[in-house]
């Protein structure tokens, strides 16, 4: 049995007053909502696998993984969660391409999520202390994967140094 897993309220609100009804096309659902809005793959994860409780914001659909770990909020703070998502709109780049997950908010481990999301990049959000042998902010490949170790995007916020070191190391990414 596969697990439906969402915090996002307007997913809740749809889950808890409609008859939902499994399906293999989540690329096709779309449901109607107040003032024309619509429920897309974005808004709700779908974990195919019983054995992992594994939720993430994003679809994936470029295999670029954002790692955080922060248990005071789901994902972002309102103002990192704009800051994340003109940092990726920079890097032409949309929710849609990339998916976040908050290590602090799973027990997964690590190879879990490379065998849920198959990510091409990993990118630690997660301060220095959390950096990999001396490698902070720099682009390096390991395993087939390439990894960046860099600040959280609440760090960046109160500091602009931060944020310049995170984006000369970012945009040498190469998404395609």
């Amino acid at each position: 049995m596969s697990q439906l897993l969402t915090r996002d309220p307007i997913a809740l609100r749809v889950l808890m007053s409609e008859t939902i009804f499994s399906s293999s096309h989540i690329d096709e659902l779309t449901v109607p909502l107040e003032k024309g809005q619509s429920l897309n793959k974005s808004d709700a994860v779908l974990v195919e696998s019983a054995n992992l409780d594994l939720s993430y914001w994003g679809s994936n659909e470029k295999n670029v993984v954002f790692l955080i770990r922060s248990s005071a909020v789901d994902y972002f703070s309102p103002e990192a969660e704009d800051a994340f998502l003109k940092t990726i709109a920079a890097l032409k780049l949309t929710i849609n391409d990339v998916s976040i997950v908050n290590l602090a908010k799973t027990s997964t481990s690590f190879d879990d999520v490379k065998k849920v999301l198959n990510p091409r990049f990993c990118i630690y959000c997660e301060g220095e202390g959390k950096a990999k042998q001396g490698r902070f902010n720099t682009l390096f490949v390991e395993g087939g994967l390439t990894f960046l170790y860099t600040y959280s995007f609440e760090e960046m916020l109160r500091d602009v140094n931060m944020k310049r070191a995170f984006w000369n190391a970012i945009k040498e990414i190469k998404v395609s």
